[in-house]
């Protein structure tokens, strides 16, 4: 990745100089990119809200020639990506500013593009545990990034927090890094190691909170890890159901892992195809696993001594 703008998240030792991708962000839109976009064709994507919030509200329309998709977000942010998932755009309008439009860079906008490159994203937080990593799926608001800050807590490294990015090679799946930081809602219910409440917010303009994990000491896992688990919570579950970690047979694992891929709304048919390819080779290599009951466990350690444990079994299981 290479910005011409500095993310406060990313190191500059991350900023590569033969970047993948490359972003600029900025007041307004280059000249000829500006251009392009005023030659805009169908809507790829219509506009939606999320819990009746105006400001969630996005719209994707694609240039004539296919080329670029602009990104239209309720907040004014705006993106323009290549179709290629090589080059993107992004502007803002007050009271934002590049540190706002960074994290939907670092979210849905790179999410994207990655599904662009053909790299098929999980909407999930990764944990390293000896030399592999697990991951823990879920929609929006489930607990995967508080669950993430438990492990983090009780000294396990964290791979990723909400995107993550599976590579596939010869047979082999591996979980790729993103940045050594959560994002967790301010709740002074979670029980976890820290006051969520007092932890910094990611901006100014949004209340949700963040956690630093190098500057707090806790284990960060840069590079690409073996992946050997999925776990899925299930918000299903009735609050009073004991909690209990069941296994899910690759056949019905597929759909469900399809429901949590990130930014599945916005692949069209042959994005679709291929990553449902790519689904059913990850299930018949990496056991997934559906967690029951969760929320009924008043104590977050309880719900990653049962996830170890499981892990554990697993490791055991595999042949040799």
């Amino acid at each position: 990745l290479k910005t011409n703008t500095e993310i406060s998240c990313l190191s500059q030792a991350s900023l590569q100089t033969n970047p993948d991708i490359s972003v600029f962000l900025d007041k307004s839109f280059p000249d000829d990119i500006s251009t392009k976009i005023g030659n805009l064709g169908e809507i790829y994507f219509p506009g939606t809200e999320s819990n009746g919030n105006s400001i969630m509200r996005l719209q994707v329309k694609v240039t004539k020639d296919g080329s670029l998709f602009h990104f239209l977000y309720g907040t004014g942010v705006q993106f323009v990506c290549e179709r290629s998932g090589t080059r993107a755009w992004g502007i803002w309008c007050k009271p934002y500013g590049p540190q706002d439009v960074a994290l939907y860079l670092l979210g849905p906008i790179l999410g994207f593009m990655l599904r662009l490159r053909g790299i098929t994203c999980l909407h999930a937080s990764s944990i390293v545990v000896g030399n592999e990593a697990l991951a823990i799926l879920g929609p929006s608001g489930a607990g995967k990034s508080t669950l993430a800050a438990e492990f983090a807590a009780s000294g396990y490294a964290v791979l990723g927090d909400d995107l993550l990015p599976i590579r596939e090679a010869k047979n082999i799946f591996e979980a790729v890094s993103g940045y050594p930081r959560l994002k967790l809602w301010p709740d002074t219910r979670s029980n976890i190691a820290w006051d969520t409440t007092s932890l910094p917010q990611l901006t100014e303009n949004w209340d949700k909170r963040y956690l630093d994990l190098e500057e707090q000491g806790l284990g960060f896992g840069p590079g690409c890890i073996p992946l050997s688990a999925l776990y899925i919570l299930d918000q299903g579950t009735a609050c009073d159901a004991a909690l209990k970690i069941n296994e899910v047979k690759p056949t019905a694992a597929v759909p469900v892992l399809a429901i949590n891929t990130y930014r599945t709304e916005l692949l069209d048919k042959r994005m679709r195809a291929e990553e449902f390819s790519f689904l059913g080779r990850l299930v018949n290599q990496v056991p997934v696993r559906r967690i029951c009951g969760y929320r009924s466990v008043a104590a977050l350690a309880d719900i990653r001594k049962r996830i170890i444990d499981d892990f554990q079994q697993i490791q055991c299981r595999r042949p040799r």
